[in-house]
Order: structure tokens, then C-alpha cells, then sequence
């Protein structure tokens, strides 16, 4: 009985960090995509300098939560779509 008890107690706490552990993630994963997003509207304006663009991105990024190497490839990836918006 104690054992029974004892089985499901774990398999409980193990599903609830299982489902905490998701419901962080997919908030990441909403955080990057939306900084994403931002990025490539302030490089797609291209009227704001790559630099000063680039320094947002990294506020925002660290606002946010999301590492220092995520924000550098963030800024990488806007920036090259900030550009085909500009040629298009």
C-alpha cells in the first residue's frame, strides 16, 4: 500500500517538471520567434543603421531572457532578410 503510494507520488512529480519543463520551452521558443520578428521589421525599415539595429537586437534578446549567442545569430539572419527586403 505505502509502496503504491509512494510509486504514484513520483510518477506525479515526474509528469508535472515533464509538463513544466515543455510549457517553458514553448514560451522560449515564442520569445525567439518574436524577437525574430522585431528584427527583421527594424532592418527592413533600413533606415535605422545596421549597428544601432544590431544593439536593439541584443537589448531585446536580453530582455528577454535568450543567450548572448542566439541574439548574434538572431541579428545575423534579420539582418541578411532586413537586406533581401531592401532589394526587393
Amino acid at each position: 500500500m505505502m509502496f503504491s503510494k509512494l510509486k504514484q507520488h513520483l510518477f506525479n512529480k515526474a509528469r508535472d517538471k515533464k509538463l513544466k519543463n515543455h510549457s517553458e520551452r514553448s514560451r522560449t521558443n515564442w520569445k525567439v520567434f518574436g524577437v525574430i520578428l522585431l528584427s527583421i521589421l527594424i532592418f527592413g525599415i533600413g533606415q535605422v543603421k545596421i549597428a544601432h539595429a544590431e544593439s536593439v537586437i541584443a537589448y531585446l534578446a536580453g530582455l528577454l531572457g535568450i543567450g548572448e549567442i542566439a541574439a548574434s545569430a538572431i541579428s545575423m539572419v534579420a539582418q541578411g532578410v532586413g537586406y533581401l527586403f531592401g532589394f526587393i
